[in-house]
């Protein structure tokens, strides 16, 4: 029994490494398969992946390839505007070169008829240069307050003149009824002091008197002096300064009543002088504002240039009139000989009287038209023709895209109304 044990022991031993081994096996085919099926998945995602690229590549074609045509659209777009407006100049100056190729070749009696009018109009515009330049010409402001009193600035001038005058006067009387008064203050003041000082001399002379007499009754009295004598030269003396001074006080008090009254007739003259000043002020202030000019003499002095500057103006109308009624004969002479633009040729009459200034003119018109054909061609050959070899080449490089590219040509054109 227990060697029966033992070889099943052995044998179960050897079978486990086989039936391990087995499992093995198993456990490695289980990631083979799952290994097959992660191949067959990323090659899918691959593919989805490289076609939404592909997508996105053709959509990014299409729209640089249609920003690439817009802009070629765009540049031709431009030169063609800019050649529309090079095409009217161009035009204009080949029809002034046309007009004086046609002036040049008038008969000679209808020439000689235009350079004649064209002299005159030169002349005329001569005249209307000369009379812009003038000197001492008015403003139109000043022209036409002037002209709205032309009927009365001649009496207003010695109105004004009379009041200037009288308003002289009464500054005259004024100062002089002030430098008066200033003397009957100054003589008021010398009275005033006369009286006080005759006042306090009468009693400087009473306390004299009254001293004196006293001394003689003490020598009379106490010396038993005879001063009869001295008192009556005493007496006689102070009744002497008594009449002098009470005389002097009594005609510098009648002197400064009167000086008084006058001060005052003086002060109710300059109220009324000055009331006349005031008036006469005010009523200056009035021509002043209503002439414009601040004395008599600028009325004048513009009166004189209104007559001068009205006479300018009036030769300045006809000069107009002469002007507007020449330039219509020219016209009429430029429209008989088939002139296209005579109101050009009406504002140039130097180029009709001399040659040497038509000349220049052609010159000038000859150098214009060539700068404005090489603009053309400019726009013509490198804008609007390169753009047109872009597109081509932008076709031909996407032939697919040949049917879009020309639809989207044709939607630009209707828009913008124009063909290129």
């Amino acid at each position: 029994m227990a060697g029966a044990t033992a070889r099943k022991k052995k044998s179960v031993r050897r079978g486990a490494p086989a039936a391990g081994r087995a499992a093995s096996a198993r456990n490695r085919e289980k990631p083979s398969a799952a290994r097959s099926r992660g191949r067959t998945a990323s090659a899918g995602d691959r593919a989805a992946a490289a076609a939404q690229i592909q997508w996105q590549a053709e959509a990014g074609e299409d729209m640089r390839r249609e920003e690439l045509v817009a802009s070629c659209l765009d540049r031709m777009y431009e030169g063609a505007k800019e050649i529309e407006k090079l095409k009217q100049e161009y035009g204009s100056v080949t029809g002034q070169i046309r007009d004086l190729d046609t002036v040049r070749e008038m008969p000679p009696e209808k020439k000689a008829l235009v350079e004649k009018n064209a002299g005159r109009l030169k002349e005329f515009l001569r005249r209307q240069e000369e009379s812009a330049r003038r000197e001492g010409q008015m403003s139109d402001d000043e022209f036409t307050r002037m002209e709205r009193l032309q009927d009365e600035y001649p009496t207003a001038i010695g109105k004004f003149s009379d009041a200037e005058d009288y308003h002289r006067k009464i500054k005259n009387d004024l100062r002089k009824l002030d430098n008066e008064r200033e003397a009957y203050y100054l003589r008021e003041e010398d009275l005033e002091k006369t009286l006080s000082g005759t006042h306090d001399l009468s009693i400087i002379c009473m306390a004299a008197l009254c001293a004196v007499l006293a001394v003689l009754f003490v020598l009379q009295t106490v010396f038993r002096l005879n001063v009869v004598y001295g008192y009556m030269a005493a007496v006689l003396l102070a009744a002497v300064a008594i009449v002098f001074l009470y005389t002097r006080n009594s005609s510098a008090a009648r002197e400064l009543k009167s000086v008084e009254n006058t001060i005052n007739r003086l002060i109710l003259l300059q109220n009324t002088v000055k009331i006349r000043y005031v008036n006469n002020r005010n009523l200056l202030d009035y021509y002043e504002l209503k002439y414009g000019v601040q004395k008599a003499s600028e009325l004048k002095s513009m009166a004189a240039r209104y007559e001068k500057e009205r006479d300018a103006r009036q030769r300045l109308s006809d000069t107009m009139r002469e002007i507007a009624r020449t330039e219509q004969d020219l016209q009429r002479l430029y429209y008989d000989a088939g002139v296209r633009e005579p109101q050009r040729l009406v504002k140039m009459p130097e180029v009709i009287l001399n040659p040497s200034d038509e000349s220049a003119y052609r010159s000038e018109l000859l150098k214009r038209r060539k700068q404005l054909r090489g603009q053309m061609d400019y726009n013509q050959d490198k804008v609007i023709a390169k753009a047109k070899d872009e597109i081509k080449r932008i076709v031909k490089k996407n032939p697919r895209d040949a049917d879009a590219i020309s639809a989207q040509v044709d939607r630009f054109m209707q828009e913008k109304g124009i063909r290129i």
